[in-house]
This record gives structure tokens, sequence and C-alpha cells, in this order.
């Protein structure tokens, strides 16, 4: 073999090993955040009953912390990734009802991308001691 083969072979071999390493590190990152509702035995609601949406804050393209008016923090879950959910600074929460928010019927919009509509799979209330651990979780996982 000549010199520019080797190359190139070794710099595939480089290139196949690092994205593999980071597919799994990219997977490991979102089991984080459902490892640590199992851990901490998180009870899943159906939905909010009151639920007047205040803010939020993303953990990865599958996970957020939503705010609502009651100084509550819900960690929900969704069914499928949701494309820039965790670098957009804007989303849309679609209701089916004003005042409730309901894994069934609801969803997550990341404005701009092309009508992805991102279903709630899971609700699960947080504390504000479980709010600052998943967003420890969340910056140790990057």
């Amino acid at each position: 073999m000549n010199t520019y083969t080797k190359t190139c072979i070794l710099f595939l071999v480089f290139l196949l090993s690092a994205c593999s390493s980071s597919s799994v590190t990219k997977n490991n990152r979102f089991e984080i955040f459902n490892n640590y509702i199992a851990d901490n035995k998180l009870a899943s609601l159906t939905s909010i009953n009151t639920f007047k949406f205040q803010g939020w804050n993303s953990l990865d393209p599958k996970h957020l912390i939503v705010s609502s008016n009651l100084r509550k923090s819900y960690l929900l879950t969704l069914t499928n990734y949701c494309n820039d959910l965790d670098v957009t600074h804007n989303i849309l929460i679609k209701q089916t009802l004003s005042s409730r928010l309901s894994t069934r019927f609801d969803y997550i919009i990341v404005p701009g991308q092309a009508g992805q509509q991102c279903k709630i799979k899971s609700i699960h209330e947080i504390t504000k001691l479980q709010r600052n651990e998943l967003t420890a979780l969340r910056k140790n996982s990057k």
C-alpha cells in the first residue's frame, strides 16, 4: 500500500470511531433524564388542570422543564426529538384547553421548524431542588 492509501484508511478509521463515540454520548445524554425520573420515582401525571405557562428551560431535544403560574415546575418528556429545542430562545405550547396541559393532546412547538409538533409523552411535577438537580445534570452532560 502506498502512503496516500494508508493515510486515507487511518483517517476513515479515526472518523468512524469519532462518530460512534459521539452517538453513544448523545444517546447516554438522553438517557440521563429518563434515569433521573426512574431513580427518583417521579410520579407521572396525565394532565395539569390549572396550568398557565410562565417559563421554560430546555434540558435536551426530548426533555424540558416548564413553570406554571402557581410557582410549580414540571419535567416534560416528549415522544420524539424536537429539533432545535435545546438551542431556541422561544417555544409555543399548543394546549387543547386554555388552562390545562395534557399528555394526550398537547404539543411543544419550536418556531421556525416547519410545523414540527412535539407531542408531550409524560409530565412530572418536580420540586425546586429537583429542578436544580436536573439543570446541573444538563450542564454536566454537554
